[in-house]
């Protein structure tokens, strides 16, 4: 499937309040058993995003798609989004 939503445009403001799927590299992750921070990055920029246990059930689901992904690796994220913040990761 095409990729229709840059990191450019989200941390534009061009989807704030929606549900989007980004897709890109995983820079950087990081987290606990309760909450995950996951940098994504593409030819426009990167974003921080922020998957909390409570919300998206099943830890091991996340866990394995980080391990399957590693340093570089590609995910695709698929989640309601609410603001750009003006943040350098």
């Amino acid at each position: 499937m095409a990729k229709t939503t840059w990191i450019g445009d989200v941390r534009a403001g061009a989807h704030d309040g929606s549900e989007i799927e980004l897709k890109g590299w995983v820079h950087r992750s990081r987290g606990s058993n309760k909450i995950w921070f996951i940098v994504l990055r593409d030819s426009t920029g990167s974003v921080q995003c922020v998957i909390k246990r409570d919300e998206v059930g099943d830890a091991a689901v996340v866990q394995r798609m980080l391990d399957g992904a590693g340093p570089d690796g590609v995910a695709a994220l698929v989640a309601g989004f609410r603001e750009a913040l003006d943040v350098e990761h």
